[in-house]
Order: C-alpha cells, then structure tokens, then sequence
C-alpha cells in the first residue's frame, strides 16, 4: 500500500529512458487500490480478518460490541462473509449484559471489473440470524434477508464507494421485535483520499430507513502499515431526529492476506 518510494525511484528510471513501460505498470498498480470503509460496503472482492471495535452511548445507556469479521474470496469471483459480534450492555438502572449478538453471513460475486478504469461493481446477499438474546437487548430477534449493491471507482487516490441494501424480515422472535417487523433499506456513500504515507483520511454517509429513519455522518481514519495490515477508526454521529445513539466510536485492526 505504501508505493510512494518505489514510484518515485521507478520515476527517476524512467526519465533517463530506462522503464517506462515498468513505471506505467507501477501507476496502475497504484490506481487501483481503493480504500476500505469503516461501515459502507466494499465491492472488490478481499480476503481478509477484521477484528472490530464499537462503542456507542445513548445518553442512558452504554453499549460495547467486539466483532471478528471474516472474508474468504474464491476465484477472485465469489466472496464469503462472516461477522461474530460480542454485545456488552450498560444501562443505567439495570443489571449488565453480556453475550453473543445476532451473527451475519454474507455471499458477494462480482458483476463488473474493469482494470483499466478503476471501476468495481458487486452484488449479493446478507443474512442476519436472531443468535442474540432479545430479552437482554444483546439481539433484535429477527431473521432477515438483504440483498445488495456495491460499486468502487478510484480516481487516483482518491476512492469513491456506494452501496445500497434491501432488508427483509423473515422471521421474529419476542414481542419487541413482532412489533419492529418493518422491512427497511440502507444507502451508504464513502470518500478517501489515500496519500503516499499511507494515511488515508476517510468520510462516510452511513443511512437507514426503517422504523427509524437514521442518517449519520462517520469522519474516520485509516492507516496502513505495510502491504497487509491496517489500523483503522472514526466517530459515528446521527445528523436525523431519529437516531438509536448519540454517538459511535469504531476501532478496527485489518489483515488482508493479498
């Protein structure tokens, strides 16, 4: 990820007529890294382990969620995914809650790739299983279905995301979540801009519309500290009446095997 000296070295060989043909190679390469978003998701096709950290407070209460997220590419076309989150609850006037949430799993295949322009186009499947526990609001008890899309384009470094998502409730368990039986869409957007140091400074419009109709701004950071592993973290804030926090801290370590 940090190619700035190798490009810079390639550069001065190619100005004495030596690698042209090298450096055009170099400058694609270069192009075509498009930054991960802390929340919006991603189109190209990765295979990697996320170990995430979410901590929001509500202004009565405090919640912490640890989540391992797994992702496995097969033949560069197909993507399997896997979120284990551990929910911690601290409300004010009740006891302390721990415990599983509800797990995610995820199919993504790729539509559309095209090298030459930067440009990444995916779709799939999210389901979210009611594993948590509804009575301690560690899980929302509902089984649902969403279906998505996702693009990335690169315009150098800078890297431009959307992703939009259909959530549709298949099942419910507890009175809670009968009476939150609404299916709902999501609609992100993400912008970065990935300098040569490895810094990359990240915006993110993260929305869903459901019972709650929630609009949030998520500022983050990103920094990469080689070829495979990244530090990663931002503040989630709601800009809509309607919100569940008030606001989101993120914290991610990431390890991309490729």
């Amino acid at each position: 990820m940090k190619k700035g000296i190798g490009v810079a070295v390639l550069a001065v060989v190619a100005a004495f007529g030596g690698a042209p043909a090298v450096l055009a190679e170099a400058e694609t390469r270069e192009e075509s890294e498009i930054a991960i978003p802390l929340k919006t998701k991603y189109a190209p096709q990765e295979t990697e382990v996320i170990l995430g950290f979410d901590t929001s407070h509500s202004g009565t209460r405090e919640k912490w969620v640890s989540e391992l997220e797994l992702e496995y590419s097969l033949l560069d076309r197909i993507e399997f995914d896997l979120e284990l989150p551990f929910v911690a609850r601290f409300p004010d006037t009740e006891a302390n809650q721990y415990g599983v949430g509800d797990v995610e799993t995820g199919i993504k295949m790729k539509l559309y790739k095209s090298e030459d322009e930067d440009l990444h186009l995916a779709g799939g499947m999210g389901v979210t299983w009611p594993s948590g526990d509804v009575s301690k609001e560690i899980g929302e008890g509902k089984t649902e279905l969403g279906p998505f899309l996702a693009t990335a384009k690169a315009f150098g470094p800078l890297s431009l995301l959307t992703a939009f998502a259909y959530e549709r409730v298949v099942t419910t368990r507890g009175e809670e979540a009968a009476a939150a039986d609404k299916n709902g869409y999501k609609a992100d957007g993400a912008v970065a801009y990935t300098f040569p140091s490895g810094w990359s400074p990240l915006l993110e419009v993260n929305s869903v519309f459901e019972t709650l109709n929630i609009v949030s701004l998520t500022p983050g950071i990103i920094y990469a500290a080689g070829d495979h592993l990244q530090a990663r973290a931002g503040v989630q804030v709601p800009v809509t009446s309607d919100r569940e926090f008030r606001w989101n801290a993120v914290f991610q370590l990431l390890y991309d095997f490729y």
